[in-house]
């Protein structure tokens, strides 16, 4: 089961962000344009890829491979985006103030697998 979770996410990475791969530094996950209403996201598309185009709303300096490590088989893109943000978001904003590995291990729906 490792193998095909590794698998996996190795596809949603290369598909997500294919610059990830080159000599450049690793670019934030980027949302679509904004509206009043929050951003826009085509309903067309699969959960994680959902949430790992909003996760960059949340943090803005998380990278490739931990967007794709919290939002890797989310059944629910919002909520898991709600739930990293409120972990990291510092308390003096409301939030919890969690390091962000921490908010990912929090919020993320694959759980690490044990040694």
């Amino acid at each position: 089961m490792g193998l095909r979770v590794f698998a996996a996410a190795l596809v949603l990475a290369s598909v997500g962000a294919p610059r990830a791969l080159a000599a450049d530094p690793e670019k934030k996950p980027s949302a679509e344009p904004r509206s009043e209403d929050g951003p826009q996201v085509p309903k067309s598309l699969s959960e994680p890829v959902k949430c790992y185009k909003l996760i960059g709303l949340a943090d803005e300096e998380m990278t490739v491979g931990l967007a794709v490590e919290v939002c890797a088989a989310t059944p629910n893109a919002i909520r898991t985006v709600d739930c990293y943000a409120s972990a990291f978001m510092p308390a003096e904003a409301g939030g919890l103030g969690l390091p962000r590995g921490v908010a990912i291990d929090l919020c993320r729906t694959i759980p690490r697998e044990r040694l």
